[in-house]
């Protein structure tokens, strides 16, 4: 996947950090957003596990966001298997709903939450091992999520990328940096893959997809979408918590590039993060930047 820079402002695929989103949906027909009109296109969200303190607000603002987003269209939210992201990934499904209540009640089925592990955290032991008790966290599973949300998991969806110790594109703890691009990679090209994006069987298909998952992977993310040859090719930097970065493709064109609209922008969220606080970045991409901004 590659991208280009553009100047456009058309809804295609938007990254957050606080959550950190991206959304893919490819528009067949032109529809309205928060009052402007956009053209036919791909739009990917992905968003990433909710505050400690002000999870709440931030989650109804992103939620709010997505959901006017994605009005009148087929929307599929993935989520990466921790409990955070997960609550994240539910709010933003009964948002969808709420704002497309009359889209859904005619006859369609309503959003639920899809659990793909290739979104989960990534797994370095500074994330997911306790120091104090040298115990490790794992995510829970799609069955214990259900029981935690009844009637917003889906029960049918299988992981398109579960962890495998002998496939080096799958979650395998202890993972580095290298290896978390990768899984990255692999999982949103399968997800694109299986959500039938890319060759829409019908020119009225119109879809979407919310990814919710963590800062790194949301990142790396961000970085197969940009199509960058390394992370010192890359235009990735630091991300504000709340951040949208937004990706665009064209459907009509048949081409698999993503152009790179905007980068880590807080306007949606509230109060002073509003103006973009909590930066955060892989050490592959904060290198990069603090080499070319002669330090961070």
């Amino acid at each position: 996947m590659t991208s280009k820079r553009s100047k456009t402002d058309k809804p295609l695929i938007r990254i957050m950090n606080c959550n950190q989103c991206l959304t893919l949906s490819p528009l067949n027909n032109t529809h309205l957003t928060s009052g402007k009109q956009f053209q036919t296109h791909k739009c990917l969200q992905i968003i990433a596990d909710i505050d400690p303190i002000h999870g709440i607000k931030h989650t109804v603002a992103i939620a709010n966001f997505i959901a006017d987003g994605v009005a009148n269209t087929e929307t599929f939210v993935f989520a990466s298997p921790f409990q955070r992201t997960t609550q994240t990934a539910c709010a933003i499904a009964d948002a969808i709903n709420v704002t497309n209540s009359t889209y859904y009640n005619n006859n369609r089925e309503k959003v639920i939450v899809r659990i793909e592990e290739g979104l989960m955290e990534w797994l370095t032991p500074a994330l997911v091992v306790t120091k104090s008790s040298n115990t490790r966290t794992y995510p829970k599973t799609t069955a214990e999520l259900s029981q935690l949300f009844p009637g917003k998991i889906d029960p049918l969806y299988k992981s398109l990328n579960p962890p495998a110790t002998k496939d080096s594109t799958s979650p395998n703890f202890p993972e580095t940096e290298a290896a978390l691009l990768l899984r990255a990679n692999t999982t949103l090209t399968r997800l694109v893959k299986d959500s039938n994006l890319v060759s829409p069987s019908s020119s009225s298909t119109k879809r979407n997809i919310v990814i919710v998952s963590h800062a790194p992977c949301g990142q790396a993310l961000a970085f197969a979408l940009e199509g960058a040859k390394s992370p010192a090719d890359s235009q990735l930097s630091y991300w504000p918590l709340g951040g949208i970065t937004k990706f665009t493709s064209k459907v009509s064109s048949g081409s698999n590039d993503w152009v790179l609209d905007f980068y880590g922008r807080t306007h949606h969220m509230p109060g002073e993060y509003k103006d973009g606080l909590k930066e955060w970045s892989l050490e592959c991409f904060k290198n990069r930047y603090t080499d070319a901004a002669g330090g961070k």
